[in-house]
């Protein structure tokens, strides 16, 4: 499987987790939209900070 784990970056470097095993990621204007393999879906107005495939992590950040 090739799915990732979503996380929310905070200003201090923590992480949240948003949502694990994400399959698909679209990004409309400022709003990023998830879908699990589970079909669980979590829309946030965010944007991308670092996507780490091999180690399966999307890294997010508020805007």
């Amino acid at each position: 499987m090739c799915e990732a784990n979503a996380y929310l970056c905070g200003e201090d470097g923590e992480r949240e987790m948003v949502m694990e095993s994400v399959d698909r990621l679209t990004v409309d204007g400022e709003v990023i939209r998830l879908v699990s393999i589970h079909g669980r879906q979590e829309a946030l107005r965010a944007r991308i900070r670092r996507l780490a495939l091999l180690d399966h992590e999307i890294l997010l950040e508020r805007m």
